[in-house]
């Protein structure tokens, strides 16, 4: 965890997130100054100003999960159909990976390469569905690669945030031995809950409130 921002329930999620990446990008190549950093993102984050951002910064590859729209489900009409096929044949959920090129009229200054999942998911009892999904990106790997080994790991980072603090540092590797010396480990947890409460009411929908107050973070001091 690297940083933690309690903003109003009604905030966009990409508010305030090129300033976010722009500092831990720098903070980041001050360490490690001869790496490629990887940016992954949830659909929340897709805004124009965070792609331009990305697009800008050298030595920084991006998987960024986007919204449908009616344009991008025409371009992925036909991978549907095939995808529907599949299903029928197998009674099994079934996807077909492609990619195309897309720009928005308005709001990108030039064409991105988009990733898609044309997908029907399949359960027991229900109608099959389509699951048409997208990622933007500057990557240059396959279209079936990206989305499962390298988006979808997203998905699994971000299940830590779900975990209770003694499942979040049982996870924690110690390296070093006894003579190492021992660092303190800030760990913040919980924020999503106390979000949550924040959120119920305009009257404790910001930070002076008492009960954000209360229920803000805890901290925990652990031997490293």
């Amino acid at each position: 965890m690297v940083a933690v921002v309690l903003r109003p329930g009604n905030a966009p999620a990409a508010r305030g997130a090129v300033g976010i990446l722009s500092r831990l990008i720098e903070r980041l190549r001050q360490t490690f100054p001869n790496t490629i950093l990887r940016v992954r993102l949830d659909g929340g984050f897709a805004s124009p100003e965070v792609l331009d951002f990305l697009d800008e910064q050298p030595d920084v590859e991006y998987v960024v999960n986007m919204a449908s729209n009616a344009v991008l489900v025409r371009r992925v009409r036909q991978a549907m159909r095939t995808a529907r096929r599949m299903s029928r044949k197998s009674g099994e959920t079934e996807h077909v990976y492609g990619e195309l090129y897309y720009q928005t009229k308005k709001t990108w200054k030039h064409k991105r390469r988009v990733i898609y999942k044309a997908e029907v998911v399949r359960h027991p009892g229900r109608l099959p569905k389509d699951n048409p999904r997208f990622v933007v990106t500057n990557m240059k790997q396959g279209a079936k690669f990206l989305y499962e080994k390298v988006y979808c790991q997203r998905g699994d980072l971000e299940n830590r945030i779900k975990l209770r603090p003694e499942k979040l540092l049982e996870m924690i590797v110690w390296q070093g031995g006894p003579t190492k010396p021992r660092i303190p480990l800030r760990v913040a947890y919980e924020v999503g809950a106390a979000r949550q409460r924040t959120v119920r009411s305009p009257r404790t929908m910001y930070p002076h409130s008492q009960e954000w107050r209360q229920n803000r973070e805890v901290t925990m001091y652990l031997p490293a």
